[in-house]
C-alpha cells in the first residue's frame, strides 16, 4: 500500500481555493482554455505525462471509450518514465496535487494518472512495475491489443 498522498483538483476549482500542501502540477497537454497564465499557481506543468495528442483526439471524453483510454494511456506511461520523474521526486518529499482541465471529475487522464503513480512509486519515489492484473485484460477470452476494437 503507497503511503503517498496525491491530491487531484479541476483547474477551475483550483483558481478559487486556497493553494494546497505540497507541490502542485499541471498535467494537461495543452494549457486550459480561458485561463491566465498569471491567475493558475503551479510548481511545475508536466505536459509529458499528459496523453499523446492523438490519443486525447481518440478518446475525447467519450465513456465508451473510457476502459480502452485507460489501458492505452497506462501503456503510454510505462514507455515514458522520464516524463514521471518531477512528479515522483515531489511524491518523495510530500503531498502532491495534479490540476486537470476535464469537465469529468471521475474519468479524466489525471485520475488514471494519480492511480498509476501510486501503484508504481515507491516510498522514495523510485519507479517499479506496474502490477500486472486482469485490467488489461479485454474479456476471458484473451487478451487483445490496448485500443483495439
Amino acid at each position: 500500500m503507497s503511503t503517498h498522498r496525491i491530491d487531484l483538483r479541476r483547474v477551475r476549482d483550483h483558481l478559487d481555493e486556497d493553494p494546497p500542501p505540497g507541490r502542485v502540477f499541471l498535467v494537461d497537454r495543452l494549457w486550459p482554455r480561458g485561463v491566465r497564465k498569471e491567475a493558475l499557481h503551479f510548481d511545475d506543468w508536466v505536459k509529458d505525462a499528459a496523453p499523446s495528442s492523438d490519443l486525447r483526439r481518440w478518446f475525447h471524453a467519450d465513456p465508451d471509450r473510457w476502459p480502452r483510454f485507460q489501458r492505452r494511456y497506462r501503456a503510454e506511461l510505462e514507455d515514458n518514465p522520464e516524463a514521471l520523474r518531477p512528479l515522483r521526486d515531489a511524491m518523495a518529499e510530500g503531498p502532491v496535487t495534479l490540476l486537470y482541465a476535464a469537465h469529468d471529475t471521475d474519468r479524466n487522464h489525471a485520475a488514471v494518472l494519480r492511480e498509476f503513480l501510486l501503484e508504481t512509486t515507491g516510498p522514495k519515489g523510485e519507479a517499479r512495475s506496474a502490477p500486472r492484473n486482469e485490467s488489461k485484460r479485454e474479456s476471458k477470452g484473451g487478451t487483445k491489443t490496448p485500443g483495439t476494437g
